[in-house]
C-alpha cells in the first residue's frame, strides 16, 4: 500500500490538475485524474467524454484503463487514484481527492 507523504500527495494532485487542465484546453470539462502505485504514476488521464464522443471517456476510467494495461492487471488493490475537478482557475485548490481500490 502506497505511504502517506503529504509532498508526493501534493505532487500527485498537481499532476492530476495537469491532466484536468488539458481537458479544458482541448474544450472539454476541466477533470483529471492519475493512478500512482507506491510513488510511480502507472496512469492518467483527462476528460474526453465530449470531444473525442464516448462517453465513457472519462478522466477516472481513462486512468484505470491506463493503469491496467501498463500493470497487465486488473486488481488495483495496490494503487491510489488522485482525481480533481477544477472548477475555477484562479481557485489554488480544487475539488480533490484520492481513492483506495481496496
Amino acid at each position: 500500500m502506497p505511504t502517506k507523504n503529504m509532498k508526493n500527495e501534493e505532487s500527485f494532485m498537481k499532476l492530476a490538475l495537469e491532466q484536468a487542465q488539458l481537458a479544458k484546453a482541448s474544450g472539454d470539462l476541466p477533470f483529471g485524474a492519475i493512478v500512482v502505485q507506491g510513488n510511480k504514476v502507472v496512469g492518467k488521464g483527462h476528460a474526453e467524454n465530449n470531444t473525442v464522443g464516448d462517453v465513457t471517456d472519462h478522466a477516472e476510467l481513462l486512468a484505470v484503463r491506463e493503469a491496467c494495461k501498463m500493470l497487465g492487471k486488473n486488481n488495483l488493490s495496490d494503487c491510489v487514484m488522485y482525481h480533481v475537478r477544477r472548477r475555477y482557475f484562479s481557485s489554488q485548490y480544487p475539488e480533490s481527492r484520492d481513492r483506495r481500490f481496496s
